[in-house]
Formats: structure tokens, sequence, C-alpha cells
């Protein structure tokens, strides 16, 4: 097992990844203090497996999937210029250069609707906007007119996983290149995700169809905090962030 940790900076501690490889994910549900991913290698690709602290399957993890990568050039593949990956739901492509890892997605398709009944509710305070990503279990992405206004937000998660079950982003645009966010989905055991690769994705396409730029520096504004990089541009979404073994 390799300890991972990504999407840090000299002031965000970032997310943590245990990554097992050549390994298929456990028949029961497991339970551990960070985020498991389960690589396995299948022709020349690998499939990578992430599983949440209560033992949920996730969808779509940046963190892990930024992990896995990190592993499989550093102990499998360094001198590879390009690896790819899949899960149940997709495929990316992972790059790396010195102590960044690049993933590379199929753009995500938003759509703009009503702000929900809840939202104001469940958070205290009247988002300006609304748009969702995928289906009931995807995301729904709430704006607010600036930074502060997502810092200061205080969530209630019962109300939250009672009202939906897509995993909620609150986000804010600082300039036209910089954005922040907080990332909310209590049914996947934690009130609030301290670093979310996969949430900066699905903004780097709601943002890039808003903002002039297509390259924006992210902050997540959680308690322990992370930093990361997305460029969007044509059907691609790419996420960068340091990496480094625990």
């Amino acid at each position: 097992m390799h300890r991972v940790r990504c999407m840090h900076s000299d002031t965000a501690a970032g997310g943590r990844a245990d990554v097992h490889w050549s390994e298929e994910p456990p028949k029961k549900s497991i339970k551990a203090d960070c985020v498991q991913v389960f690589v396995t290698p299948v022709d020349n690709e690998f499939r990578a497996e992430s599983y949440s602290i209560n033992g949920k399957r996730i969808q779509f993890c940046g963190h892990g999937s930024l992990a896995a990568a990190w592993v499989a050039f550093s102990e499998h593949a360094p001198a590879a210029a390009t690896l790819n990956f899949f899960n149940a739901n997709q495929s990316w492509q992972a790059r790396r250069v010195g102590d960044e890892i690049t993933l590379v997605y199929a753009r995500p398709r938003f759509r703009p609707c009503v702000v929900p009944e809840f939202a104001s509710g469940a958070l205290g305070t009247q988002p300006q906007a609304a748009a969702v990503v995928g289906d009931d279990t995807g995301y729904l992405i709430l704006q607010f007119p600036d930074a502060e206004s997502v810092r200061s937000l205080q969530p209630d998660p019962d109300a939250i996983m009672t009202a939906s079950q897509r995993a909620l982003i609150v986000t804010a645009s600082e300039s036209s290149a910089d954005f922040v966010f907080r990332y909310f989905a209590p049914q996947y055991g934690e009130p609030e995700d301290a670093a979310t690769g996969s949430a900066a994705v699905q903004l780097a396409a709601y943002w890039g169809a808003k903002l002039p730029s297509e390259e924006f520096h992210v902050r997540q504004l959680s308690h322990h905090g992370a930093e990361m990089h997305v460029t969007c541009g044509g059907d691609e979404v790419a996420l960068t962030a340091p990496v480094a073994y625990r």
C-alpha cells in the first residue's frame, strides 16, 4: 500500500489517499480514515476504483485518480509520457511533470436550472444561480456572489442529504481566471470534503462558459484547504495538482 497526498500547497493540506496496487476492490464494505484506491493493470491501461471513508464506491474521485497516477508513474512506468486509466463510469489520461500530475477528462456537460427550494435553508444564504451535472446522483452547482459568501456558509449536512442525492458544489469567481469552491457530499461519509479534484473539473466547464479565460487557479475553501489548476478547452478539461508520498 502507498500513502499519497494530493492538491496541497505551502498553505493547504490537500487530500489523502491510500493506493492498493494490483488488488481488486474488496467484496465487502471497507472503512478507513481516507480514500482507498484499488489499481489493477488491464492490458495497457489501469483500472482505478476509489472508495470513500465509509466504504462507498466513488464515481469520480479526483485525488484518488491523482494518487493512482503518481504511484503508477513512480513505481511502475517512470519512462512513460502518458498513462491511461478507467473505472466503471469513465476513462481519463494522466501525465507527470516533476511533482505534478495532470489528469485529462472529457468535458462535463452542465445544465442551468432553477435554484432548488432547499438551498437557502440548508446553506443559510440564497444562491445566485444553479446548474446540474449528470443524473440524480451527479452534481448540483450553486453560485454565490463572492469568495467570502462561500467561505462563511454554515451548511446543514442532514438537510443536504435529505433533500438531494447530488453532491453539492458551492462556488464564486474571484477574477476572470480564478474561482473558489466548497464541496459537500454527506452521503459519502464526510460533511465537507477537504480536497475535491472532481468538483474542480465540473467547475472548469461551468466557469469556462461564463468567464473569458480557459485556464483557472482554483482554491478549495475547506478547513484544511486545497489548491489546483484546471484548463477547459474544446471537448476536454485538464486538472493539474502537486502530489507526493506521505
